[in-house]
């Protein structure tokens, strides 16, 4: 199961703690539900939809070679995919 970042708060006591604590923030592809990260990363359709880079692959397997945008119903070449970076 995967919290939104925003939804987790931390325990009263250690709010003001001068530790330093450090959260994984998660992206999860809508197109297959897996974690999209360095192993699995986002991409971009020019339409703005991103998915994860092995849901793109599948889609393009049951499509013909093309990708098959479940949101919109565009279809699109892979090389018109871009690689997201999130900072």
């Amino acid at each position: 199961m995967h919290v939104p970042a925003h939804a987790f708060r931390l325990p009263a006591p250690l709010s003001n703690s001068d530790l330093t604590y450090r959260y994984r923030r998660c992206i999860v592809c809508r197109m297959c539900g897996k974690v999209m990260d360095e192993n699995n990363r986002p991409m971009a359709l020019p339409n703005g939809n991103v998915y994860s880079r092995k849901a793109l692959e599948e889609n393009m397997k049951r499509n013909d070679g093309q990708i098959f945008d479940p949101r919109t119903g565009e279809t699109f070449e892979i090389s018109k995919a871009r690689s997201v970076y999130i900072l």
